[in-house]
């Protein structure tokens, strides 16, 4: 049984992520693999077709979660950065 207060508190740490950008697409259960599957939305969001890599970060920093970051936009990201460090 979920209590109203802790209801109060969890609809507005969405809210709260929703205002700076984040999205919260589903809920994906995790395999006997540790796989998962990456909601359609958040695909399409992502840019990431059957196939495709991502890269997986995570930490203390991010509450224990995990963020994807399609491969080819971190490496876009990178490449920039680089070009930043060598100017």
């Amino acid at each position: 049984m979920i209590s109203m207060k802790s209801m109060k508190l969890r609809n507005w740490h969405i809210k709260r992520h929703a205002l700076r950008g984040d999205f919260i697409f589903e809920v994906a259960k995790v395999g006997e693999k540790g796989q998962i599957v990456i909601p359609k939305k958040a695909r399409e969001m992502l840019g990431v077709d059957s196939g495709d890599s991502v890269v997986v970060i995570g930490g203390k920093c991010h509450h224990k979660g995990l963020i994807l970051i399609n491969s080819k936009e971190m490496r876009g990201m990178a490449e920039k950065l680089m070009e930043e460090i060598d100017a």
